[in-house]
């Protein structure tokens, strides 16, 4: 531990550690590393800084003023998913910007890293299964919950199955920017029962399994115990990208083409 903290030091061991609590919450955030520093300026190469979506900051790599600047450019990173690199000249003619007159110049690297995007399927039929497959092979952490024993580890090795009621499980689901619940029940009430549940948490995608009709009904009931229209809008329902699909297995394409359109947006 000594020779550890000795190599990368105390703040960055922090930084490491906030990054990996964000990353099992399920958050994305930037992260501003200093790569070449010329003259004076506040901070080492290899200094690090996280800026989260909402501005918040964790380390620093020189200050406010220079942090003020940087914590910008790195919310145009989230913006436009791809990294940047960021040129600061600490000098009197950049006093205005930086607040700082150093006499140095340092170059910042700011990148956004996400974590591993987490698919939540109810149901394990074979639409459920068939969609857990793609979804594994796409680079998704899957988990399929299933009230019933009917499916086993040995079916989908890949894939977290958990055997759990739905109404519980629903309200148990992490939340975050990279969560996508996929509901391929064909019965109309517990379809509605996980619906209740999810439409309160923050995830990215939500879609159910059916036709327009069972659509329309569950709208209608949802509706009717007060959820918003806007609130209704974040189902997509029936689910999937229409290509005309029949089998389970274009079923479980067209999903996870909705899937992955909505995460790459």
């Amino acid at each position: 531990m000594e020779k550890i903290l000795s190599e990368v030091g105390v703040s960055d061991l922090e930084i490491f550690k906030k990054a990996t609590e964000l990353l099992n919450k399920g958050e994305s955030f930037a992260i501003c590393t200093v790569i070449e520093k010329r003259g004076f300026a506040p901070r080492e190469p290899g200094a690090k800084m996280i800026v989260l979506s909402n501005g918040e900051r964790h380390g620093t790599i020189g200050g406010w003023s220079v942090e003020k600047f940087i914590v910008k450019k790195a919310l145009e990173v989230f913006k436009k998913g791809k990294p940047s690199v960021v040129e600061l000249m600490l000098t009197d003619k950049t006093r205005k910007k930086t607040g700082l007159v150093c006499g140095g110049v340092i170059k910042v690297f700011v990148d956004v890293v996400k974590p591993k995007p987490k698919l939540i399927i109810f149901g394990g039929s074979y639409v459920g299964k068939s969609i857990a497959k793609i979804g594994a092979l796409s680079g998704f952490e899957v988990t399929v919950i299933d009230e019933e024993e009917s499916i086993g580890k040995e079916e989908i090795p890949f894939a977290t199955i958990k055997h759990e009621n739905y109404s519980q499980a629903s309200q148990e689901i992490p939340e975050g920017e990279e969560v996508f619940i996929a509901i391929t029940l064909g019965e109309v009430e517990p379809s509605k029962e996980i619906l209740r549940n999810i439409l309160r948490k923050n995830v990215r995608y939500i879609g159910m399994l059916g036709s327009k009709h069972k659509a329309k009904v569950v709208f209608s009931e949802l509706r009717n115990e007060g959820f918003t229209e806007e609130a209704l809008e974040r189902i997509k329902a029936p689910m999937g990208l229409d290509i005309n699909a029949e089998t389970p297995e274009e079923i479980a394409v067209s999903t996870m083409a909705e899937i992955i359109k909505e995460r790459r947006k």
